[in-house]
C-alpha cells in the first residue's frame, strides 16, 4: 500500500513514478514523500530486501495496479496480449525482483482440468513484469492449443491472475486466478 501511495503522489507532481520507484529504496521514498509506512510494511520491505539478497524466495507476490479511467487498483493482470499490455503499463512495482533463482517450477491450475508444472530458466532474477509476461505466454501457447490443455475458460481475455506463492510440498510457485 505504501508503494501505491507514493506512486500516486509522484505522478500527481508530474514525475516518471516508474523511474523513481526503481531508483530508490522504500526509506529514501519515505522522507521525498513525507508518507509514513506502517510498522508492518518497514518490515515486509526489509524482509524482501533480505529476501533477495540471500537468494530466497519472496511468497504471495501480487500483481497490482493503477486502472487509470477507472481511477482505481486493480489487484490482477491479464494474461491476453491486449489486457497483458495494459496490465504492465499500469503495474505497481513492476521492476521489483520478486524470485532470485535461474531456474524455477510454476504450477499453473486456473482454467485448466488438470495442473500443469511447467520450468523456467532465467539469469537469476524475475521481477515482477518478466514473470508476469512468462505466465502469460504460457496461456496464450495453451489456449491455442484448448483441447490438449483441457481448458474450461472460454476465452483468454477472462483470466486474470491475483498473485503467485511458493509451495515447498511441490517445489513450485502456484498461482491464484478468477474470471473477470
Amino acid at each position: 500500500m505504501f508503494r501505491s501511495k507514493v506512486r500516486n503522489v509522484i505522478a500527481e507532481h508530474g514525475f516518471d513514478a516508474d523511474a523513481w520507484m526503481r531508483l530508490l529504496d522504500d526509506n529514501e521514498l519515505e522522507a521525498i514523500t513525507g508518507i509514513k509506512r506502517t510498522a508492518n510494511e518497514t518490515q515486509q520491505s526489509t524482509d524482501r530486501k533480505k529476501q533477495c539478497q540471500k537468494g530466497y524466495t519472496v511468497v504471495n507476490i501480487g500483481f497490482t495496479g493503477f486502472d487509470p479511467v477507472d481511477k482505481e487498483d486493480t489487484p490482477y493482470v491479464r494474461m491476453d496480449p491486449i489486457g497483458l499490455q495494459k496490465s504492465l503499463e499500469n503495474m505497481y512495482d513492476k521492476d521489483e525482483c520478486i524470485i532470485t533463482a535461474k531456474k524455477i517450477y510454476v504450477e499453473i491450475s486456473f482454467g485448466l482440468e488438470n495442473p500443469r508444472t511447467v520450468c523456467w530458466q532465467t539469469d537469476g532474477i524475475w521481477t515482477r513484469a518478466a514473470f508476469a509476461k512468462k505466465l502469460a505466454q504460457e496461456y496464450q501457447m495453451m489456449f491455442r492449443r484448448k483441447q490438449m490443455y483441457h481448458i474450461w475458460v472460454a476465452h483468454l481475455e477472462q483470466v486474470h491472475i491475483f498473485c503467485l506463492w511458493y509451495d515447498p510440498r511441490k517445489n513450485a510457485y502456484c498461482v491464484e486466478g478468477d474470471i473477470q
